[in-house]
């Protein structure tokens, strides 16, 4: 009689050995997560991965920038989109160029009139027999490791040449060295694993929209170099040593990419402004003693009363007391370099000069190093198709020597318009060198009517610069400049040439005109498209804008920034809900979907100042995101606007339970109690909102208008006075002190600030 156990049924089976078990259990987790990764790729989860995507029209396929790639690097709210490029089949005739980089390259503060656009305007001007196509890749506050994916990307559209312009953003950038510790950051290997990972895995892109979906939509916000205030790394951390190798190893990753396809590439030394950009942090040296440091301070201190004063010698004899004490201070080394340049000694005040910007801790400037790098790397690789385009030395030429200032860069990197168009000349002459089968023209001496012949065919004009020297002023007034060494005596200095340009402007009505000549003649030019379209909305001639777009968007259906153009004049006309229609075309790969379409149109027509569309849009925004403040605080504006003052003043509180320092809702409980006509009240709203944004003109413009009613006139006078210099062409603000002036009986500054408020006048 058999016994259970030799049932071969119901004997007990064998357990898996050991190392089978393990196996298993490794294994589990990884199948797991490939079967997830797999069906989030069957159905369609992500935003693509790469910098162009193909896209179906009139029986070609074309190539278009995708919008949303750096979201792959940084937060959603911190990513710029770069500049909309379309890509066809590239005409035998044709030589097509990549600009990579960061803001520098890209041509803020204006791309439009920026490095890429000027050379390819020198290009097809110098050469007749060749279409030059520049296509502008280069993205804000992006660096090298993002710099030499999107070469990837641009390797398979047909390039015949790179220009690589970066280095400023090495240490600010997506996985520059604040964002990990020593070790990690050492390791290129982990720093490509963690890109890929976020980038090219859809879990990673899942977890990261995840982990962005829960914040409340106020914490992460782009603020341009605010961003980046707590970027702070000194001279002496180790892992700028790790950083620029990073940024070698980038730039030779660059070159073997444009190799691969039988591209070459030229490298380009970045130029940053040493004589008019002070340090925006400085830091004392590790070892020194209070004694010391106080000694330090009294040195320094006597040698800023000196230079102030004009005496330079006897400034730079106290400077060097201090010198001797710590020399790692940026802010002395800068003073020193400009007393030296005040004394015409140049080239000890470039030496100087270069180490306040090499100590500078907050490193939005590329330091010698990358200069240094960018300059052995071109040397070294010129067997791969790698030269050397000198931007530095180049504008130092058209200086004279003198070390670069605000009149070759309008901040501390970025180009004035006239100093790019140089640079594209340099590049011009380069390219002629590496090419020397192209019949490039290069002109024996400089031609001034070359640069005034690219100003008109990319309609630069007085109204443009005074937009943009309007923008830079802005930017001025808010970290980190407000830091720097001289900042007021900047600011008057820009006040006083923004007078000037506004002056011109008044002088020069815009020539609608020769808008719509440039445009006959680049009617695929968006830029110009987007210019002509606003200047007709600005004069009230929407109509006119909205049949223009009509005309142009079927030629281009997919072009998002045409339609962004459309939605602005629709809503102008009272139209939002084609608006809406025209941002949420399938014929575009990179529409928007409801939501994001109406907060678009929601902040048109904010602009437009269509309060009752802004309460319908914000309505349904909130239904969809009860959570977020940003809709909050809109909806709660609209909702006052029409009377309904109890729910308005009810979602602004439920806005600063979530965010206390929302300055939108503080302003607008100051102006609830206000209306009001509850002065202490909204003395202490308006009080918070500034202590909030100390930089913001509303909340201090509103907190002096409640200290003048409170019988504080001095401080309320400081306060709008404060206002106006923030915003020097606020209307409301000149028109308020011209009142107060003349209420006290000073009539020469009532004049003053009514003459100013009829100057910027709409």
């Amino acid at each position: 009689m058999k016994s259970k156990t030799d049932d071969p049924q119901t004997a007990p089976r064998p357990k898996p050995s050991l190392k089978l078990r393990l196996t298993v259990a490794l294994l589990s987790p990884l199948l797991f997560l490939l079967v997830i990764e797999g069906l989030l790729r069957i159905i369609g989860f992500g935003i693509p991965t790469t910098f162009y995507v193909p896209w179906s029209f009139e029986g070609q396929t074309l190539q278009l920038s995708n919008p949303h790639f750096c979201e792959h690097f940084v937060p959603k709210a911190r990513s710029r989109a770069p500049e909309t490029s379309v890509l066809m089949q590239k005409p035998s005739n044709t030589f097509r160029i990549f600009v990579l980089g960061g803001s520098a390259a890209n041509g803020d503060p204006a791309p439009a009139y920026g490095f890429c656009r000027q050379l390819e305007f020198l290009l097809n001007e110098s050469c007749v027999q060749t279409k030059f196509e520049v296509v502008n890749v280069a993205v804000t506050s992006m660096n090298s490791h993002v710099a030499r994916r999107i070469a990837v990307d641009c390797a398979r559209q047909q390039p015949d040449l790179f220009i690589v312009y970066i280095g400023n953003n090495e240490v600010v950038g997506p996985y520059g060295p604040p964002t990990l510790p020593t070790g990690l950051y050492r390791s290129r290997a982990f720093i490509n694993a963690s890109i890929t990972t976020k980038k090219d895995l859809r879990i990673g892109q899942l977890l990261k929209q995840t982990a962005e979906g829960m914040q409340t939509g106020t914490s992460d916000k782009w603020m341009g170099m605010e961003t980046f205030l707590e970027s702070k790394i000194p001279h002496n951390d180790p892992k700028l040593t790790s950083c620029h190798a990073h940024f070698q190893a980038n730039l030779k990753d660059i070159i073997a990419t444009a190799e691969s396809v039988g591209a070459k590439t030229l490298l380009c030394t970045v130029p940053t402004n040493l004589a008019a950009c002070p340090p925006f942090t400085s830091v004392h040296g590790p070892d020194l003693t209070p004694f010391q440091k106080e000694s330090w301070q009294q040195a320094f201190d006597k040698g800023r009363d000196l230079q102030t004063g004009g005496d330079f010698q006897a400034a730079l004899v106290s400077y060097q007391q201090a010198w001797q004490l710590d020399n790692q201070f940026a802010e002395l080394a800068y003073c020193m370099g400009i007393c030296h340049l005040d004394l015409d000694q140049w080239e000890p005040a470039r030496e100087f000069l270069k180490q306040a910007r090499d100590l500078d801790a907050l490193r939005f400037r590329a330091d010698s190093d990358i200069n240094r790098i960018v300059r052995e790397t071109a040397l070294a690789h010129r067997d791969q198709g790698a030269a050397l385009l000198d931007l530095v030395e180049a504008l130092e030429q058209l200086s004279d020597g003198r070390p670069l200032d605000d009149q070759y860069l309008v901040d501390h990197v970025h180009l004035t318009v006239p100093a790019n168009f140089a640079a594209a000349q340099a590049a011009t002459q380069c390219i002629a060198q590496q090419y020397p089968q192209l019949p490039i023209a290069s002109p024996e001496s400089p031609d001034p009517s070359l640069f005034k012949r690219c100003q008109q065919r990319l309609l630069y004009d007085i109204h443009e610069q005074y937009r943009l020297a309007l923008l830079m002023y802005y930017r001025k007034t808010r970290p980190p400049f407000v830091e720097q060494l001289d900042h007021d005596t900047e600011l008057a200095t820009l006040r006083t040439h923004l007078i000037q340009l506004r002056t011109q402007v008044q002088k020069q009505p815009l020539e609608m005109s020769a808008l719509a000549t440039g445009l006959a003649q680049f009617p695929h030019d968006t830029m110009l498209v987007r210019r002509y379209v606003d200047a007709l909305i600005q004069h009230d001639q929407p109509n006119e804008a909205s049949l223009l777009l009509d005309k142009l968007i079927p030629q281009r259906p997919y072009d998002m920034d045409l339609r962004s153009a459309h939605a602005t004049a629709l809503v102008a006309i009272g139209m939002p809900e084609a608006a809406l229609a025209a941002l949420t075309t399938s014929d575009s790969p990179f529409h928007y979907n409801r939501l994001e379409a109406l907060e678009v149109a929601g902040g048109i027509c904010v602009q437009q100042k269509r309060y009752q569309d802004v309460y319908d849009i914000y309505r349904e925004l909130l239904d969809a995101q009860p959570r977020n403040v940003d809709i909050m605080v809109s909806y709660a504006s609209a909702t006052s606007r029409k009377g309904d003052v109890q729910t308005s003043l009810q979602y602004l509180q439920k806005a600063l339970e979530l965010d206390s320092q929302n300055v939108p809702a503080l302003i607008n409980l100051g102006n609830y109690y206000s209306h009001q006509e509850k002065t202490q009240q909204a003395h202490d709203w308006f009080e918070r909102a500034v202590e909030a944004d100390p930089y913001d003109y509303i909340p201090r413009f509103n907190l002096g208008i409640q200290k003048v009613k409170l019988g504080h006139i001095r401080e309320g006078t400081k306060l709008l006075t404060e206002a106006v210099t923030l915003k020097p062409d606020f209307v409301q603000g000149y028109e308020s002190l011209g009142e107060l002036f003349e209420r006290f009986n000073k009539p020469e500054l009532a004049a003053r600030y009514h003459a100013l408020g009829q100057l910027f006048a709409p």
